[in-house]
């Protein structure tokens, strides 16, 4: 069996694919990783705006930890994301602090959501901004 370091749900937004690959190459896990992409990342889990896109990502999720066990699973947001931009749940062109703020508010309903499929693995969330920052955000 082949199995991966990490399952990473990160946003299919073509602005920080640069900077989610740098990150996970410097924290040491380049091509040991799940990468599942999906508009908006984490928005499926905390606010469907149709109950199929959240049973997308949990398939994905759920074929990720089964086929290759990943030893933790990382979700990347962004900021100034279209995918949560959508319904305004998130409006766009926030500064980036306003824009941590706002995807800091919906940590609690991510770790439930990653929770209800997985309680043992490591959860950790990161936001990335428009100039390649990543910043890891406290998961409540």
């Amino acid at each position: 069996m082949h199995r991966a370091k990490l399952c990473v749900i990160s946003c299919i937004d073509f602005r920080i694919q640069e900077a989610l690959v740098h990150y996970l190459n410097s924290q040491g896990y380049q091509h040991n990783y799940d990468l599942i992409s999906m508009a908006g990342a984490s928005r499926d889990l905390v606010k469907p705006i149709q109950e199929e896109d959240r049973a997308a990502i949990i398939r994905q999720i759920k074929l990720s930890l089964r086929l290759h066990q990943p030893e933790e699973i990382w979700v990347f947001d962004h900021q100034d994301c279209g995918g949560y931009a959508q319904d305004k749940t998130i409006v766009h062109d926030l500064p980036v602090e306003a824009d941590r703020q706002a995807h800091m508010e919906f940590s609690r309903i991510l770790l439930a959501e990653i929770r209800k499929l997985d309680n043992k693995r490591p959860v950790k969330y990161f936001l990335i901004d428009l100039w390649g920052g990543v910043s890891e955000l406290p998961l409540k």
